[in-house]
């Protein structure tokens, strides 16, 4: 039985990548403010931000490589 549209795309990855986002956005505001960004685990706010939506964008994009075979 072939899955529809919103049963394949039931988990958090929009969450995260929401997350991430508004991380991105908040470190920028920091800067444009002369303000001193926020660190997570010794990075920048806006640096884990970004690794976080690479991160997701790498996994999704192997994942459908592999399926494709």
């Amino acid at each position: 039985m072939a899955k529809n549209h919103t049963e394949s795309r039931n988990n958090n990855f929009g969450t995260l990548h929401l997350l991430a986002a508004i991380f991105v956005l908040y470190g920028h505001q920091c800067a444009l403010l002369n303000q001193a960004s926020p660190q997570i685990l010794g990075s920048q706010i806006q640096a884990v931000g970004v690794k976080i939506i690479f991160l997701i964008s790498g996994y999704l994009i192997v994942k459908s490589l592999l399926s494709e075979e």
